[in-house]
């Protein structure tokens, strides 16, 4: 994780509009359980440029330069905007579901 994307999980799981799922206690059990297994990695700036414009919502960049940053092979996610992107500076876009069944 990035600290935006941190950031970005952080946010999203505090939306009242998830209250009807999960309450908001087990979902800070799972930020809290995420952040403790996650490695932080501090984005360049020569990757946060690469990944500037590399996709058509300005908000996911934060991912595509993690990615970069990470030199990872794959990213999953149910992003639209992101897996229209697949594959990306030869990095697999994937969803959960493509990525279990690639890689089980």
């Amino acid at each position: 994780m990035s600290p935006a994307t941190q950031e970005e999980l952080r946010e999203v799981l505090h939306r009242p509009k998830f209250n009807r799922y999960t309450p908001l206690e087990k979902r800070i059990e799972f930020l809290n359980l995420v952040l403790f297994h996650s490695s932080l990695h501090e984005v360049n700036s020569i990757n946060e440029e690469a990944a500037t414009n590399g996709c058509r919502d300005i908000k996911d960049t934060k991912f595509l330069a993690l990615s970069l940053q990470c030199q990872a092979t794959v990213l999953v996610s149910s992003d639209a905007d992101l897996l229209v992107l697949n594959p990306w500076n030869g990095i697999l876009i994937l969803s959960p579901a493509d990525f279990l069944l690639r890689f089980e």
